[in-house]
């Protein structure tokens, strides 16, 4: 498959893209040197609230996208507009209650301890859990579908707990974006390394880049789909690369052979 058949590449950014400086300023360099009209649209897709991200991009590490899917899929960005994309968030809203889900994970007794205040926002609710048993996630499931309130429950990297509005995750944002841009799922291309991007890899028709130091959590979810894996030593941007190559997407050179 020729790039021009892919018209979107949606990638993560931490362990993903970001990882390896070297890497990601080589990616940096290649994408912008291919002509705008011969690459697909980027679009990232992060964890990271939409200010942090842009704070990547200003500050010269990234590459401007077109458009941005922010905090675990709870926030679309256009970027040429320079607008939210409000009509995902009225999405969202629907059956979400913030505050009574806070309600429950502080009365609840797990080893729970909040995030920082600039990894929260409206729609999405983040903790630290480590290495939670598959019991204390059903155990909170349970209590958060007592409330009533329509929850997802993200649970990444052994750690990283998000509680986001039903509706919410990488990959709905994703398919939402790209019902918007009117681009059917087998023109896509997504990369990823850990269980909050496995939503984006469950779209049925997409294809994969997953980096070598990717989390067990991903390879699971993704088993069966046109994957391009790297081995353990291809990390982070490097395998994102090769992905882009595999596909046919970038045609990479090695930098030390041209």
């Amino acid at each position: 498959m020729g790039s021009a058949d892919f018209r979107l590449f949606a990638t993560d950014l931490d362990g993903t893209l970001l990882g390896d400086a070297a890497a990601a300023a080589r990616f940096k360099r290649i994408w912008e040197a291919e002509p705008k009209g011969k690459r697909p649209l980027l679009c990232y897709s992060s964890g990271r609230l939409l200010e942090d991200v842009q704070e990547q991009i200003a500050n010269g590490l990234l590459p401007q996208p077109d458009y941005i899917i922010g905090g675990v899929g709870t926030a679309v960005y256009d970027v040429a507009q320079g607008q939210l994309l409000t009509q995902f968030t009225e999405v969202l809203e629907e059956g979400w209650d913030r505050e009574t889900v806070e309600k429950v994970l502080h009365e609840i007794d797990l080893p729970l301890e909040k995030q920082p205040e600039y990894f929260q926002n409206a729609f999405k609710c983040s903790w630290f859990l480590n290495d939670a048993t598959l019991e204390q996630l059903d155990r909170l499931q349970a209590a958060l579908a007592e409330t009533g309130v329509a929850t997802h429950l993200v649970y990444s990297s052994r750690r990283h707990l998000d509680i986001l509005p039903q509706g919410a995750n990488k990959g709905n944002a994703l398919r939402w974006l790209l019902h918007y841009l009117q681009i059917p799922l087998n023109a896509v291309l997504v990369a990823g390394d850990s269980g909050n991007d496995s939503a984006m890899f469950r779209l049925k028709g997409v294809r994969g880049i997953i980096p070598g130091n990717a989390q067990p959590e991903l390879l699971a979810e993704a088993d069966g789909m046109p994957l391009y894996v790297g081995p353990p030593g291809e990390v982070c941007a490097q395998a994102v690369l090769a992905g882009l190559a595999h596909f046919g997407v970038l045609a990479v050179v090695d930098e030390r052979d041209a």
